[in-house]
């Protein structure tokens, strides 16, 4: 099975319609993203389950490394029950314009700011890298960035290297559509690579 992991869904409720973007602090299309991509494996009968967070990443921030070592948050919990099962884990998140200046020094292949996906990878030629390259074969007009940035994302170092889980790291623009086309490949990709081979076992 696969699991579609959403650590930063949770978003804060606000009434202050002026700011409520940065008020929220989560990722605010990211469950909508993840139910799409769930249904997706649903219609081609490919077992996946949704793990989301239940609390705001300003409480714990279900990416990082104090989640799993210091808090073990019922996310982490959850995603352990079923690791022995699990062929590839999702971790699905949304980004907003403007969102990857913040971040230190990377090496991108694509302009996040006018991609409606941004994919993380951890090394060169990975699976997220691979995962890329199919998705930009399959329609090479689609406007979509790979992020080379291995110190950021503590989460997918853990799941692909501690717990040799393949795991995907999605950051979804919130201010572009998203394709079903898209999603469509991303499941593709997933079922050629990981779930027919096991099917075939």
């Amino acid at each position: 099975m696969f699991q579609i992991t959403l650590p930063h869904s949770h978003c804060i409720k606000t009434t202050n319609k002026n700011n409520s973007r940065f008020e929220q602090i989560c990722d605010i299309s990211s469950e909508t993203i993840g139910r799409r991509l769930h249904k997706i494996f649903y219609e081609k009968r490919i077992p996946s389950t949704i793990v989301m967070s239940h609390q705001n990443r300003s409480h714990v921030d279900d990416n990082r490394e104090h989640s799993l070592f210091e808090f073990n948050t019922p996310l982490h919990r959850k995603v352990m029950l079923n690791i022995d099962k699990t062929l590839g884990i999702l971790d699905v998140h949304s980004f907003y314009k403007g969102a990857f200046q913040v971040l230190p020094q990377i090496e991108l292949d694509g302009d996040p700011d006018t991609s409606c996906l941004v994919i993380f990878s951890l090394d060169k030629g990975d699976l997220n890298e691979k995962m890329y390259r199919f998705l930009k074969k399959r329609n090479p007009a689609r406007n979509i960035a790979l992020i080379k940035s291995p110190d950021i994302v503590f989460i997918l170092k853990h799941y692909t290297k501690t717990l040799k889980v393949p795991t995907f790291m999605f950051e979804f623009a919130e201010f572009l559509p998203v394709p079903d086309d898209l999603l469509q490949d991303i499941v593709l990709f997933m079922e050629n690579l990981l779930f027919k081979p096991f099917a075939l076992l």
